[in-house]
């Protein structure tokens, strides 16, 4: 039987490790926050600096996951606290991966300068951002409480952020047919929309890493997928 001391501090590494995990995810969830605002709002300045901050998340990547491998090989940690300490792991690199994405929003923003951009595009846009963004922080809150039952219904939330998504590639083929002279802004937009729905895709990992933290088993249905933008082709017009 291990002493309550050696017990005791173990566990404060465990917190330590999950409280890391989550100011990772808080970061995240504001780097893809600042991104968004500055597409929407056309804010160059804001887009650059969003851009830096990601040295930030990637720097606490590498602190996690090493602090997660010391912890395994100092502590050869058993059953549920194993499965919480790779669950760590896991969902710091979806995490990191977010982030990216949000930075990879913020260089379109950059691209596309203080120009107006097309309404009707700008619109689906953000509400795919409000449904991303929401499913990032709903997903933080279970991770905090390791609860698997929100876990399952963040995962099956996916479907309505492919559902968005699909509806937005095809509004921007129908605006590039009709207006060739938008084209490249609609371009860019179609790489943030589906940057968007990848986040998505790792917040619903994510959610998968807690139901196996939590219960020790991985969600027994397969993940729905309901994008359907690989489909879509513009028209070709004969001349």
């Amino acid at each position: 039987m291990q002493h309550p001391h050696i017990v005791r501090s173990f566990d404060d590494e465990l917190g330590a490790l999950r409280s890391k995990v989550g100011i990772l995810g808080e970061r995240s969830a504001e780097q893809l926050a600042d991104a968004i605002k500055a597409l929407v709002g056309r804010n160059v300045d804001l887009a650059r600096h969003t851009v830096l901050e990601d040295d930030a998340i990637d720097m606490l990547d590498t602190q996690i996951e090493k602090e997660a491998v010391s912890l395994i090989a100092r502590r050869q940690p058993m059953a549920i606290d194993l499965r919480e300490i790779v669950g760590a792991f896991r969902i710091a690199a979806e995490l990191e991966r977010i982030g990216d994405l949000a930075k990879n929003i913020a260089k379109r923003a950059v691209a596309l300068g203080p120009k107006p951009l097309p309404e009707s595009l700008v619109e689906r846009l953000d509400a795919l951002a409000t449904l991303a963004a929401r499913q990032l922080e709903r997903v933080l809150e279970a991770y905090e409480r390791l609860d698997p039952g929100a876990a399952l219904e963040i995962r099956d939330g996916d479907v309505k952020l492919d559902e968005l998504h699909t509806v937005f590639f095809a509004d921007a083929l129908q605006l590039i047919e009709r207006d060739g002279s938008q084209a490249a802004q609609a371009t860019h937009l179609l790489f943030c929309a589906k940057n968007l729905e990848r986040i998505g895709d790792h917040a619903t990992n994510i959610a998968e890493s807690i139901h196996l933290i939590a219960t020790g088993i991985n969600p027994a249905e397969k993940r729905r997928k309901h994008d359907e933008s690989s489909t879509l082709m513009p028209r070709v017009h004969s001349t």
